[in-house]
């Protein structure tokens, strides 16, 4: 890593560390956690698997054994779905189980509960609503 990216790190609150559950990814992450570690940032890693699968080849506690801490989050693999969104210039679905998990992920990044996309009002929603009001006044 560049001098400049461990001295950012070094100023960040949290340092995600994402791998896919391949067995030459696995060791890679490993290697990058033993160096986080040794720049005195592992307090501060969590690790996200992405693209996992519920029968992977490797289990779980067998990739948390390998690093030596808890895996943070894990992501599914639906290769449908992200290519869907990239051809459509579009976010992943939110009501797909990647979608939920990415909410999940935004929610313990901010450490609270993120308002539904849905029910999220813009700017021209809260001035048509003080006009509203106003006019009710």
């Amino acid at each position: 890593m560049e001098k400049y990216s461990v001295e950012i790190l070094h100023e960040a609150k949290r340092v995600y560390l994402v791998s896919t559950a391949e067995l030459p990814a696995l060791h890679l992450c490993r290697e990058k956690l033993a160096f986080l570690r040794n720049q005195d940032l592992g307090d501060r890693v969590s690790i996200l698997l992405n693209r996992s699968q519920r029968r992977g080849q490797i289990s779980l506690e067998e990739m948390e054994k390998l690093f030596g801490m808890p895996i943070h989050m894990t992501f599914p693999n639906d290769y449908a779905g992200v290519h869907a969104a990239l051809t459509a210039g579009k976010h992943v679905d939110a009501s797909s189980p990647l979608g939920s998990r990415y909410r999940e992920l935004a929610e313990t990044m901010v450490g609270k509960k993120v308002e539904s996309i849905e029910r999220k009002r813009g700017l021209m929603d809260r001035l048509t609503r003080k006009k509203t009001e106003m006019e009710a006044s």
